[in-house]
């Protein structure tokens, strides 16, 4: 079973743009950062991804982020023991709600020891694609979500 972890994406535009052209929706530069598939190296040489986007709504997406690490193993092949080299490719599953700035992260350990960890990278991700400079986004900031049902609450639905 999944356990998902909340967090707010904020999305931070340069400038002012143009008056009265301006058409830059956080929304729409989240999806299509997202759709873009970010691929960023980290300083131990770990290759984060996302991948396998798709809609699950007009304002939610479904996807992967995931690390390639190589791995040695060793084999036995008749008559002598080999070190082998290959790939892995652990990920977890994402859901964000790009109209509210909301993500799900969900715990997967084979990834990171903590989702947060993976946020931090899911972010990196969307700050280091080159499409953010050019649609003139300042930054992508994820952070985790201190009370969800008032955020829940606050955002789509009036208070009773």
């Amino acid at each position: 079973m999944l356990r998902f972890h909340l967090y707010r994406i904020k999305t931070y535009i340069t400038g002012q743009g143009r008056l009265y052209e301006d058409k830059r929706h956080p929304p729409d530069l989240l999806r299509q950062v997202i759709d873009s598939l970010s691929t960023s190296k980290s300083s131990r040489g770990t290759i984060w991804h996302i991948g396998d986007v798709s809609a699950i709504s007009s304002d939610a997406l479904y996807l992967r982020i995931g690390r390639i690490t190589k791995s040695r193993v060793g084999v036995y092949e008749p008559g002598h023991f080999i070190d082998k080299e290959f790939e892995q490719a652990p990920y977890t599953h994402v859901i964000v709600d790009v109209s509210l700035g909301l993500c799900a992260i969900a715990k997967n350990t084979q990834v990171s020891s903590e989702p947060a960890a993976i946020a931090r990278q899911f972010a990196r991700l969307l700050n280091r694609d080159p499409l953010t400079s050019l649609l003139e986004v300042r930054k992508f900031e994820i952070d985790e979500l201190q009370d969800p049902d008032e955020f829940i609450i606050s955002r789509r639905w009036p208070r009773s």
